[in-house]
């Protein structure tokens, strides 16, 4: 049965089922959740004894614990349903299953190791890998225009050509302008190093990009600076990035590694 008439099916069963005027029978809600779904909605609906059923979108639940997240940045819990909630809010346009992106309970002591300088992310396998993991958040994410991330030219290696796989818990830097600003190539991986931190890749970047759009109301370099992203090249050349205040993500190749701007700068990773 193709969705189209399934959805027909169900819409008629919803009509049926509001002249029993008992919005409280969880047939009821069921068949809401049905016809929410098909739509393309990613829903829970639930009935309480004496209520009508409740209905929750994904991207309502994200607006909830963001706003409990950020009254309580540093309680590892939070910080573990905010990553939870940012990425099942995507799920269903991604394509992919809730077992792809089951984030792990975040430490207390993590958290605290985040905390006031860094994004606590968490970053899904599926989702951390080039050139697969930048065509899902492509999807995710339909502002970013830039063809760069669904045409496959992308990889996540360092300059030996080793390939880098950045996933799980991390934490990247949150304030909005770029750090490690007037650094060439060289000068970004010694202060990268110095500080006992790795490299990002671009999916990392546009993950915390994401998310500091919803924390700060900004994306990171958004107007003013951009960033060398050193674990990801394209021909073998770094790739750098910024975003735009309408959350397009611009990634250019053609850079010269020695050059040196008041404007560009490095992100890094701490694990």
């Amino acid at each position: 049965m193709s969705a189209e008439n399934e959805l027909s099916l169900l819409a008629t069963a919803e009509l049926k089922l509001r002249e029993t005027n008992d919005p409280k029978d969880q047939d009821y809600a069921d068949i809401i959740a049905g016809v929410l779904r098909l739509r393309g909605t990613d829903i829970s609906c639930m009935v309480n004894q004496n209520s009508a059923p409740t209905l929750r979108t994904a991207e309502r639940t994200l607006d909830l614990i963001t706003i409990e997240y950020k009254a309580d940045p540093i309680n590892p819990v939070l910080l573990s349903e905010f990553n939870q909630a940012f990425w099942n809010a995507k799920r269903q346009v991604m394509g992919v299953s809730e077992s792809d992106l089951v984030v792990t309970q975040c430490s207390g002591g993590q958290s605290r190791k985040f905390f006031p300088n860094d994004i606590g992310l968490f970053l899904p396998q599926v989702v951390s890998t080039a050139p697969d993991g930048l065509v899902l958040l492509s999807k995710a994410f339909p502002e970013i225009g830039d063809p760069v991330f669904r045409s496959g030219a992308v990889l996540n290696i360092d300059k030996d050509g080793n390939l880098v796989n950045l996933s799980g818990w991390m934490g990247t830097e949150k304030t909005i302008n770029a750090p490690h600003l007037e650094t060439n190539e060289d000068q970004a991986f010694a202060v990268i190093s110095k500080n006992k931190r790795l490299a990002q890749t671009l999916n990392v970047y546009v993950a915390a990009g994401q998310q500091s759009k919803l924390l700060t109301d900004q994306y990171l370099d958004e107007v003013s600076t951009w960033v060398r992203v050193l674990s990801s090249r394209i021909d073998g050349k770094v790739v750098y990035a910024d975003f735009n205040p309408d959350g397009d993500c611009d990634v250019h190749w053609l850079l010269g590694s020695r050059l040196v701007l008041s404007s560009l700068g490095v992100r890094s990773v701490g694990v």
